[in-house]
C-alpha cells in the first residue's frame, strides 16, 4: 500500500494525518511505502503507484462534485491544486 501524507500546505490548516499513516502502517507492517510531505511529489507518487495495488492519500483536496472521478486535485505544500491523475 502506498500511503501519501501532506499535513500541510502554503494556505491550508494543518491535518493530524499522523493517525491515518499509524494506523494503516500497524495493520499492514512491512507492506507498503509511506511518502511525506515534501517527499510526496507528484512525481514521486506517479513513479510509486504502479508498485501498489491500494493507495491512501491524507491532505487537503477539492472534487467536482458534477463529475468527481474526473476532476480532483489536492493541495500541493506550495498551496497551489495538483491533479491526482496521470495527464
Amino acid at each position: 500500500m502506498l500511503v501519501v501524507a501532506v499535513p500541510d500546505t502554503a494556505v491550508t490548516a494543518p491535518l493530524d494525518v499522523n493517525l491515518d499513516v499509524a494506523a494503516l502502517t500497524e495493520l499492514l507492517p512491512g507492506w507498503g511505502t509511506v511518502r511525506r510531505s515534501t517527499g510526496a511529489t507528484r512525481d514521486q507518487v506517479l513513479a510509486d503507484l504502479p508498485r501498489h495495488s491500494h493507495a491512501h492519500f491524507a491532505w487537503h483536496g477539492a472534487a467536482d462534485t458534477d463529475s468527481p472521478r474526473h476532476r480532483a486535485s489536492c493541495c500541493t505544500t506550495s498551496g497551489q491544486r495538483s491533479p491526482t491523475c496521470p495527464d
